[in-house]
């Protein structure tokens, strides 16, 4: 099994259009999280933050495929409005991590109902073996990649 197959019908434009559909949320769910008044890129952080609260900012650049200076620059700017605090980290005081604040955690609450709701309406019609089967299936893609 450590060997790499070769899936005679894998149709690798799935694995893009499954991103794609994630990418999409924030256009889909614009009008939703306008009353949020945040910009895109602090709603994309605040939205990883709620399923990593605590990270540090290295760890939010490796995520998000953003240039540490880039984050830099947004944490900071989501910690004048108060959305966001860092910490020193324990374990090395040069590593600062971040978490939300209030604010921040009832910003990141409305976008992962928001997602949520988005994720049921793209599961429409399937049942419920097949989400639990999509979910598991997720849970194995991620799993085989941290492995690597």
């Amino acid at each position: 099994m450590n060997q790499i197959r070769d899936v005679v019908n894998l149709d690798t434009k799935a694995f893009i259009m499954f991103s794609d559909l994630i990418k999409q949320f924030y256009e889909v769910k614009s009008d939703t999280l306008k009353v949020l008044n945040l910009k895109l890129s602090h709603l994309k952080i605040l939205h990883l933050l709620s399923d990593h609260n605590g990270i540090n900012q290295q760890e939010i650049a490796v995520i998000s495929a953003s240039k540490r200076s880039t984050i830099s620059e947004i944490i900071s700017e989501m910690e004048s409005e108060d959305l966001v605090m860092r910490i020193g980290n324990d374990k090395d005081r040069r590593v600062m991590n971040i978490f939300l604040t209030e604010k921040g955690k009832s910003a990141s609450d409305l976008i992962q109902t928001e997602f949520r709701r988005y994720c049921m309406q793209c599961m429409d019609g399937f049942s419920d073996a097949e989400v639990l089967l999509f979910q598991q299936l997720l849970h194995r893609f991620q799993f085989q990649s941290e492995k690597k």
